[in-house]
Parts: C-alpha cells; structure tokens; sequence
C-alpha cells in the first residue's frame, strides 16, 4: 500500500496588517521602525506574505498603511535605511528618483560646489563623470608647477 503524505500551509486566517504589526519595532532615535522578521541577507530588504504572495516589507508597509503603490512606480526609503518600514518613511517615484536619490546616484554637484551641469560634465570612457572646472583647474596648477620647475632646472 502506497503512502500518500498531503503537505499544505494553512490558509492565512489573521489579516496582514494584524500580522505585520507584529513584526517591526520603532526606533525612537530616527523615527524608523525596524523590520524584525526575516531580513534577505542578499540585499537586505525585510520579506513579508502578502496574500498575493511575498513581498519586501517596506512595500508592503505602503500598501497596507497609504495604499496601492502606483503604476510605474517604486517606494523610496527617505531615510535611507532598507529596514525601515515606517509609512512617514516612504515615499513612491519614479526608479530615476530613487537611483539619483541613494548612494552613488548622480551627484548634482562636485565636492568642490561646482553644478554638474551638461556643460561643466565631462564623461570618462569608464562611465565615471567628473566636473570640468575643478579639471580646468587641476591642469593649470599642473601646468604652473611644470613651468617653474622647468625654470628653476640649470
């Protein structure tokens, strides 16, 4: 005789957000309230069973508390911190935003103040851009430091 063994979850009987207020804590410091379930150690974004399956928290987050996340559209963490579930938190825009918004998006200014604008914006061959007036700059000190040192040679 054949043993069959059936394996199925439960259907989710408790509403999400019940569920989901079980698991962050609220950080009194910044505001954030933390994610303590499961955090994807790959890219360290929380997970959360939505009924229409897993999601990242903070997407979730927006769903539940604000609403539909428009077409289009990403969550933004304004606080930078990718286990902050906090609505207040979060806001929805376009991928460019979020891109420009985070570490290593585009910088709309050099270190030195000068606007990175399509004039001042110089492109490397490596993708890399860098401000043409701090450039200019650069090679005339360059080229003053040359010139006196050619002067001073015997």
């Amino acid at each position: 005789m054949a043993c069959v063994i059936i394996s199925h979850m439960p259907p989710r009987t408790r509403p999400p957000l019940d569920r989901f207020v079980e698991k962050f804590r609220q950080d009194p410091a910044t505001g954030c309230w933390i994610w303590t379930a499961y955090v994807d150690p790959v890219v360290g974004y929380g997970t959360f069973l939505m009924p229409r399956g897993t999601t990242r928290a903070h997407r979730a987050a927006y769903e539940l508390f604000i609403g539909a996340i428009p077409a289009g559209l990403t969550i933004d963490h304004l606080c930078r911190n990718k286990v902050c579930v906090n609505p207040a938190h979060l806001e929805a825009v376009t991928q460019r935003v979020n891109t420009n918004r985070g570490p290593g998006g585009r910088q709309f200014a050099c270190v030195n103040g000068h606007l990175m604008t399509g004039d001042n914006t110089g492109g490397r061959r490596d993708g890399q851009r860098y401000c043409k007036t701090c450039h200019r700059d650069k090679a005339r000190v360059k080229r003053a430091e040359e010139r006196a040192a050619r002067l001073r040679e015997p």
